[in-house]
């Protein structure tokens, strides 16, 4: 980013300066065109904050909003927050409270109720299809993730599944993919750190309960069920993705 904390074009960002112009884009319309990629559709659901929840929600966003207010009463602007928190000195304590309350309402926002019911709901009806899918879902927090395969097993209790996450032994993360490339659970719950740099088996439904506002990784995410078959079938995949109806994560 800038010193406002906006975006840089890849000619400005260091690796482009010196690695140096972009010489081909190859998107994907492009992908898609040619058969590299498998036809897909994405499904969003919004989901509804409960009485309490609105009211909680209402609270922390207050708390974003006086934050905020400190920060752009003392001259800064709140893009500018990320650089002014690791630069520290005399707006560095008026960014972190900012940043603080941004994360507070965000990791509010990953703990509603609903996410977990419609995650589930979603999962039910995708397995009760003549020839169920393998379906990958992810959550934004360790907690949460739990949470929702312990839904899902109470749901489900005759589907196999795994779990998988960053808190967990090396062994039981690699034997749950292991099961999961194997066919021997066609059902997978596990975090972000599922969506960059593991090697994840190829999957037909994916559920984001909660996501990230990063586009990277968003793209990420919907990268691991574009994989392309190479037996001869066609695939048709599935992107559904859970937000807050009537909050920022809208």
């Amino acid at each position: 980013v800038d010193d406002a904390g906006l975006p840089l074009s890849f000619d400005n960002q260091l690796v482009g300066q010196q690695l140096g112009e972009v010489v081909f884009q190859f998107g994907l319309k492009e992908a898609r065109e040619i058969g590299w990629l498998p036809e897909y559709t994405v499904h969003h659901h919004g989901v509804r904050l409960t009485d309490a929840e609105r009211r909680d929600y209402e609270q922390v966003s207050r708390k974003v909003t006086d934050a905020a207010d400190h920060l752009t009463s003392a001259g800064f602007q709140t893009a500018q927050a990320w650089r002014l928190a690791a630069k520290g000195g005399k707006g560095g304590p008026l960014a972190q409270g900012f940043i603080g309350a941004l994360a507070a309402r965000k990791d509010f926002l990953y703990r509603i109720s609903e996410r977990s019911r419609v995650a589930a709901r979603i999962a039910e009806e995708a397995l009760q299809r003549e020839i169920p899918p393998r379906m990958l879902l992810f959550h934004e927090r360790v907690a949460e993730a739990g949470a929702l395969y312990e839904e899902l097993q109470r749901r489900l209790p005759q589907t196999p599944m795994a779990l998988e996450h960053s808190e967990l032994p090396a062994a039981a993360r690699r034997s749950a993919l292991a099961r999961f490339r194997t066919g021997e659970v066609n059902v997978l719950v596990s975090v972000k750190s599922l969506v960059e740099g593991i090697d994840v088996p190829d999957a037909d439904v994916g559920v984001s309960v909660a996501s990230s506002s990063s586009v990277r990784q968003r793209i990420q995410t919907l990268g691991r069920v574009l994989r392309r078959r190479f037996d001869g079938g066609v695939k048709q995949a599935e992107m559904h993705v859970i937000y807050a109806h009537d909050t920022v994560d809208e």
